[in-house]
């Protein structure tokens, strides 16, 4: 009896410290934003500018089924930072 507590008690515990931590990460969340005007050094990219994810490889895993390969592209990309 006193074993079924201690484990209600703990998973009661749990589920809220992942409450707690679901609304303290959802206060930080910063949304889309329409204009500009918080970011003074933003750049916006040109027409022939883009970046393209291709798949390029269709690998057997051993008891795992399938995997794919895939290869991340930028074209005519300058970077200020990273």
């Amino acid at each position: 009896m006193k074993n079924n507590i201690q484990k209600i008690i703990k998973k009661a515990i749990l589920i809220l410290v992942c409450f707690i931590i679901s609304i303290i990460s959802n206060m930080f969340t910063v949304g889309a934003v329409e204009d500009d005007t918080f970011c003074e050094d933003c750049i916006t990219p040109a027409s022939n500018q883009y970046i393209e994810l291709r798949g390029t490889e269709i690998v057997d895993v051993d008891g795992n089924g399938k995997q794919l390969i895939m290869e991340l592209w930028g074209h005519n990309l300058t970077f200020k930072r990273i």
